[in-house]
C-alpha cells in the first residue's frame, strides 16, 4: 500500500470519527406533566388542569368535605428526576396544603413513593420530592391526597430527562437566552419558556437604545423557521402615534464563531417621526414568522432593535416568545482536536513525499 493510499484511508478514518464525535446525543430536561390530562375534585369553578398549564397565577380548588384528591397522567412512563408541588401564591390560606400527601405511581397505579404529610406550607412555596436523589423510575402518575380541607395547587411539575422530538422548537429545547440589559426583573429566559401569555416575557432596561435578545442553541442546527411573538398584555398605543416598542426589529442567525450567516429585512421600520407612516401598529399578542426554506445552519438567533426618540420613549425590547424551529439533530462541527489531527496527517504526507517514500 503506497503512502497516498495510506494517507487517504487515515484521513477518512479521522474525518469519520470527527463527524460522529461532533454530533452529541442530546437529552432534554423537561416537565412531562405540562398540559397532560388531570382528574380530581373540583369546586368554585377552578379546573384540575390549572395545575399543569404552566401558569402560576391560577390554581386548582377542591371542596373541603371528606377525602379529596388531584391527579395527573403523563400518558407514558418516564424516569422522573423530581416532582415539584407549588402552593398557591396569591396570599390566601397557604396553610391549607398542610397535611396533604403526594404519591408517585407507575403505569398500573401502583405507588412508587408516598410522601410524609406536608407541613409548614407558605405562600407560593415549592415542595420538591426526589426520593433522596434517586428519582422515580417508570413513573406515569402523580397524585395529591388531602382530607377535610380545601386542596389548592398552583402548579405541579414532573422533571424528566427525555429524548427530544425529531423536529421542534430548538430555543425551548436547547436554548439559553441572554439580553443586552434586563429591566423590571423580567429575564431573557421568559422568551423561551414556551409560554406566550402574560408576563412570561423578556424585557430590556430603560435607556438601552440598542436592545437585543439572543438565544444560544449550544450546537449548530439547521434552522428552518423563526417566529417572534409580541406580549399580549401591554403595550399598544392609540392610532397616529409612534409604534409602541415593536419596531426596527432585526432578526439574525449566527454560526458557531458568532458570524452572521442570515439577516432578515428590518421588521416594522420606523424613523422616529410621528405619525409612524409606513410602520404599522403592532397589536397585542401579534407575531411574525420567517420561513428559511431548506434551512440555515446556525448556533444562535438574535433579535435586535435600533430605538428612536431617546430614553423613556418606547426603547424597550420585550418579547413574549422567540421560537426557533428545526431538526433536533445537531449538525457536525469538527473540533479543534480533529482539525489538528487532519493537519498532522497532511504534514506527514508532505514530508513522506519529499523523502520519496
Amino acid at each position: 500500500m503506497n503512502a497516498k493510499v495510506r494517507f487517504v484511508l487515515a484521513a477518512a478514518a479521522v474525518a469519520a470519527f470527527c463527524a460522529v464525535s461532533a454530533r452529541p446525543a442530546h437529552a432534554i430536561i423537561t416537565n412531562v406533566a405540562l398540559g397532560k390530562p388531570t382528574t380530581g375534585d373540583v369546586a368554585f369553578g377552578f379546573p384540575t388542569s390549572n395545575a399543569v398549564d404552566g401558569n402560576l397565577g391560577n390554581i386548582t380548588h377542591s371542596n373541603n368535605v371528606g377525602p379529596v384528591f388531584w391527579q395527573v397522567d403523563f400518558t407514558a412512563a418516564y424516569n422522573v428526576m423530581a416532582v415539584e408541588l407549588i402552593n398557591r401564591g396569591d396570599g390566601c390560606c397557604p396553610e391549607r396544603l398542610n397535611g396533604a400527601t403526594l404519591s408517585v405511581l407507575d403505569s398500573t397505579l401502583s405507588p412508587l413513593f408516598t410522601s410524609a404529610p406536608i407541613a409548614g406550607a407558605g405562600v407560593g412555596q415549592v415542595f420538591t420530592f426526589d426520593n433522596g436523589g434517586l428519582g422515580f423510575s417508570g413513573a406515569q402518575y402523580v397524585r395529591v391526597d388531602h382530607a377535610n380541607q380545601y386542596l389548592s395547587i398552583a402548579e405541579l411539575r414532573a422533571i424528566a430527562d427525555v429524548a427530544p422530538p425529531p423536529f421542534g422548537n430548538l430555543a425551548q429545547i436547547f436554548g439559553t437566552a441572554t439580553q443586552s440589559t434586563t429591566g423590571f426583573s423580567l429575564p431573557a429566559s421568559g422568551a423561551i419558556d414556551g409560554n406566550r401569555i402574560g408576563n412570561s416575557i423578556s424585557h430590556t432596561a430603560t435607556g438601552d437604545m440598542t436592545p437585543s435578545l439572543s438565544v444560544d442553541l449550544g450546537n449548530l442546527y439547521r434552522i428552518e423557521e423563526i417566529a417572534v411573538y409580541t406580549r399580549d398584555n401591554c403595550c399598544t398605543p392609540p392610532a397616529g402615534v409612534s409604534p409602541e416598542r415593536d419596531y426596527n426589529l432585526t432578526v439574525e442567525v449566527l454560526d458557531g464563531d458568532g458570524n452572521v450567516v442570515y439577516t432578515h429585512p428590518v421588521y416594522n421600520p420606523w424613523d422616529g417621526v410621528d405619525p409612524p407612516g409606513s410602520a404599522p401598529i403592532v397589536g397585542l399578542g401579534a407575531s411574525f414568522t420567517i420561513d428559511l426554506g431548506a434551512g440555515v445552519i446556525g448556533k444562535s438567533v438574535r433579535v435586535s432593535k435600533i430605538a428612536q426618540g431617546g430614553a423613556n420613549h418606547s426603547e424597550w425590547l420585550s418579547i413574549a416568545e422567540l421560537e426557533v424551529y428545526g431538526s433536533t439533530t445537531a449538525v457536525p462541527e469538527p473540533s479543534s482536536v480533529c482539525l489538528a489531527a487532519l493537519g498532522l496527517l497532511g504534514g506527514a504526507f508532505v514530508v513522506r513525499r519529499r523523502a520519496g517514500k
